[in-house]
């Protein structure tokens, strides 16, 4: 009972902060660099919810930080992390 009790818990967390990332979307492109300039694309911000959600709501990935299924932009996410 209890197992499946944590398991429900985890789905609806892990479901609501997919869906928090999927609707900030356009919001969350920007972020702006260092020096005060430029800004991130939407794009890269879809990359930042698809890989969450690939990773945590499909099982590609795993449950640990850090393991992603193959197929994440991991260059847009980098991109976005470090603007020019």
């Amino acid at each position: 009972m209890h197992r499946r009790a944590r398991t429900l818990a985890l789905t609806v967390t892990l479901s609501g902060l997919a869906g928090a990332l999927v609707l900030a979307g356009p919001a969350m492109a920007s972020p702006v660099s260092p020096s005060g300039t430029g800004t991130t694309s939407p794009s890269a911000s879809a990359a930042v919810s698809d890989a969450f959600c690939a990773a945590r709501l499909d099982g590609a990935g795993g449950r640990v930080y850090g393991t992603l299924p193959g197929a994440v932009d991991a260059k847009a996410i980098i991109d976005r992390a470090l603007p020019q």
